[in-house]
């Protein structure tokens, strides 16, 4: 029988022809950049080279002084930042680079709260644990009406009449000198080590010495009480309670994220009896949303589809904001579920690496329409019935929401990359010649809609940052990391530096409602806003934020905001020609607020906290650079 030979030239690389493996064909391919064997990245051969001589062990494997402690065979899955990732940026992103330091970090005034560490746990016995109980139970009373002060808004997933039940229970075991109930007692500690965290980040303690001995005693009660291995619903309100305050960005929570879904499923927390209209009832439906709301966020940092399927999210109604005890708490988890559940689409479009098109993207369009309204909605209803937190409750919903659209937008113009696009100003030759040069240069130009999206979306975080509810959640306040955002805008001013952005044009249209003090900004000078917006944002950030802030964070920060002095370097002769015209943006009210605040926090001299960063002095390693940012 004649043998059918094959004519098809070989399109694949030679690595991943070999291993069966699915090839992107660039030069090196997805795969080979992955695994850090670009060497094998061949193309253009034949069949009969790969069939004749194998590799050999010394090629095939890298000394192991040479390889990553991250290594081929267990590569790292890519974080979903679309405004802030390259072809390595989880490597830039991930902790092995941040061994070295930058010696300035050592002067810094940095929150105890960066030094928090869940896995330096100290092994306790029940003794011990009981003996951490606070003597009096009239004082842990008064740690429970804090803890639905400061932690409950934002999470509200405990029933304060069952907490206060349990807390009965404790105490009746302790004067019985009996032990401890261990179900009851986890519920206790997981809010004696939230609330102290909480004032550790408000600067209220100034060591971590109880959060450390709380987070012992919880850990341990979780031991004894046989987590994970037997579900239990304390273990998990209190796991989901203390794992979002320390990790409100939920960067280190996708496996504990999955355990918890998995073991309210398997208690049957969607399934619960409760009688209808009843507070306990609503507190069930937010625990089992927030619980989906934890894994999706979970995967979306981590770059991965969600877990939970839309049949989970349909299978419980949303909690009623007019049966909650508190319904701007109600509106607020409300909001954050209806756009995780958009995120669950946008990242099943990304893992299967297609666009909508056609009718699905007619229909994609009409949902996040529908979100849309949803989400003002909502920010009505906290409007109305919380005043106290209306301006923070509001803003952070409008922050996810674009958010979200500014993803969906990257994921489709990702699809369909436009050439890149070099400005046309070239006055400085060394600056295009060196690291940061090559950064704004590279990737295509940012369109307009996302740099209007990306304005609308600071502005919300500047009113966020200046409302008086920003001290109060400092734990949460923290997750507010702009980055990629802020290198949007920075970029965009280095694209074109005097494009104006005016909102009160009659055809622009954004996703969400502009709020009166952002809208007055825009209108006092539509060119130098954006300048001023991300001028003021870095001081507040970093007098109020960046203390709070992971080293990772912190060194994307400085990053950022190198590229941003250097951008205004090159367009200082503009900026201070015209500095009369920031006159009346300055006296716009979002800008006096924020000036306010920054004059309320003397209690360090800002000048000296400008010198500690010495940015000027910090050197560029160009590949780290243009890895961490090329995508732009």
């Amino acid at each position: 029988m004649k043998v059918i030979k094959r004519r098809r030239s070989i399109k694949s690389c030679k690595y991943c022809y070999e291993h069966k493996l699915k090839c992107n064909k660039q030069s090196p391919c997805n795969n080979c950049a992955r695994l850090g064997i670009t060497n094998f990245c061949v193309y253009g051969f034949k069949k009969d080279e790969v069939d004749a001589k194998p590799l050999s062990s010394t090629e095939t494997f890298k000394p192991k002084d040479q390889v990553l402690k991250t290594s081929s065979t267990h590569p790292k899955t890519k974080p979903y930042y679309p405004y802030l990732s390259g072809a390595n940026a989880e490597e830039v992103l991930s902790n092995r680079h941040q061994a070295h330091k930058n010696p300035t970090d050592a002067c810094m005034k940095r929150n105890e709260v960066t030094n928090f560490n869940k896995f330096d746990v100290k092994c306790m016995s029940v003794e011990e644990v009981a003996s951490l109980i606070p003597p009096s139970q009239a004082s842990t009373f008064l740690v429970v009406d804090v803890y639905f002060h400061k932690i409950h808004p934002i999470i509200p997933v405990l029933d304060r009449e069952e907490v206060f039940r349990q807390i009965e229970e404790v105490y009746s075991q302790i004067r019985l000198q009996r032990t401890i109930c261990v179900s009851s007692s986890i519920t206790v500690f997981a809010i004696l080590f939230s609330v102290a965290y909480s004032n550790v980040a408000e600067g209220q303690i100034p060591d971590l010495l109880l959060c450390e001995k709380y987070f012992s005693a919880f850990q341990a009660l979780l031991n004894i009480n046989c987590f994970p291995y037997r579900p239990s619903l304390n273990a998990v309100q209190g796991l989901l309670v203390t794992s979002f305050v320390v990790d409100p960005n939920m960067v280190e929570t996708l496996g504990i994220s999955a355990t918890l879904l998995r073991h309210a499923q398997q208690i049957g927390v969607h399934k619960l009896k409760v009688p209808s209209g009843s507070t306990r009832n609503e507190i069930v439906r937010t625990l089992w949303h927030f619980l989906l709301y934890f894994e999706g966020s979970s995967s979306v940092v981590a770059g991965l589809p969600f877990l939970s399927s839309q049949q989970l999210f349909n299978l419980v109604n949303l909690p009623k904001e007019g049966d909650a005890l508190e319904p701007s708490h109600a509106a607020f988890a409300n909001g954050r579920f209806h756009i995780n559940n958009m995120f669950r689409k946008i990242m099943s479009y990304k893992d299967e690496g297609i666009v909508p098109a056609g009718s699905s993207m007619l229909e994609t369009k009409r949902e996040a329409n529908s979100l849309n309204d949803k989400v003002e909605g909502l920010c009505k209803i906290i409007e109305e019935t919380n005043h106290e937190h209306a301006i923070y409750f509001v803003s952070t919903l409008r922050i996810f929401l674009l958010r979200a659209h500014l993803r969906f937008k990257a994921l489709v113009t990702e699809k369909k990359k436009a050439a890149q696009v070099r400005p046309e100003k070239k006055q400085n030759v060394r600056f295009f010649n060196d690291a940061v040069g090559k950064v704004l240069n590279s990737g295509s130009s940012m369109d307009g809609e996302t740099a209007e999206l990306s304005i609308i979306l600071l502005s919300y975080t500047l009113r966020r940052l200046v409302s008086s509810s920003c001290t109060k959640f400092s734990w949460y306040s923290k997750g507010s990391t702009v980055m990629q955002y802020l290198f949007i805008l920075v970029k965009d001013i280095y694209q074109s530096p005097e494009m104006a952005y005016d909102f009160s044009r009659p055809d622009f249209e954004v996703p969400i409602v502009l709020s009166q003090d952002i809208l007055e900004c825009s209108i006092a000078d539509p060119v130098y806003f954006k300048v001023a917006l991300v001028e003021e944002l870095l001081k507040l950030l970093e007098m109020k934020l960046v203390p709070l802030w992971s080293d990772e964070d912190l060194n994307i920060f400085r990053l950022v905001r190198c590229i941003k002095e250097r951008v205004w370097e090159l367009n200082s002769f503009m900026i201070e020609t015209n500095r009369h015209r920031f006159q009346p943006i300055y006296a716009c009210s979002l800008f006096q607020h924020c000036a306010a605040n920054l004059e309320s926090m003397n209690s360090f001299n800002f000048e000296e906290c400008m010198k500690q960063w010495e940015l000027d002095k910090i050197t560029f390693d160009s590949e780290r650079i243009l890895n961490c940012l090329s995508d732009f």
